[in-house]
């Protein structure tokens, strides 16, 4: 499953892939041991390059699932993402905890600013993108 969304000329996705970089719906509890990851593309559709930062957090906290360690957050960063191309930066996702449940990843903020030396915009609609993920 992916969540996507528009962001200006910008399209942003948000997704779980497993070791082999297939995506997956779901995590099993104590079986870390094949890094899965949580991935955010961004596909730039202007001529112009972009600096992307998206934030992306755990709301319900990280009593099942917990990003790079115990963390409940992190920053997709992606710098001189060139014209008409897609790049991608990732994080290990990890199963926790011991109940099963549907857990939420959302992407809280999405900014993007031309490279080098400008100003960043926000987003102001569309957020949070949200993705559903099955611990069991």
């Amino acid at each position: 499953m992916r969540a996507q969304s528009q962001y200006g000329n910008l399209v942003v996705r948000s997704f779980v892939v497993d070791a082999a970089g297939k995506d997956v719906k779901s995590l099993s509890r104590g079986s870390n041991s094949n890094p899965t990851r949580h991935v955010v593309e961004v596909e730039n559709w202007s001529t112009i390059p972009y600096d992307v930062s998206v934030d992306v957090e755990l709301p319900q906290g990280n009593s099942r699932l917990s990003f790079d360690g115990p963390s409940a957050n992190w920053n997709a960063t992606i710098w001189s993402l060139a014209q008409s191309d897609t790049d991608r930066d990732e994080t290990r996702l990890t199963a926790n905890g011991s109940t099963a449940g549907n857990e939420r990843i959302h992407c809280t903020a999405v900014k993007w600013k031309k490279a080098k030396r400008h100003r960043w915009t926000s987003a102001n609609s569309g957020l949070p993108l949200s993705l559903t993920i099955r611990v069991t």
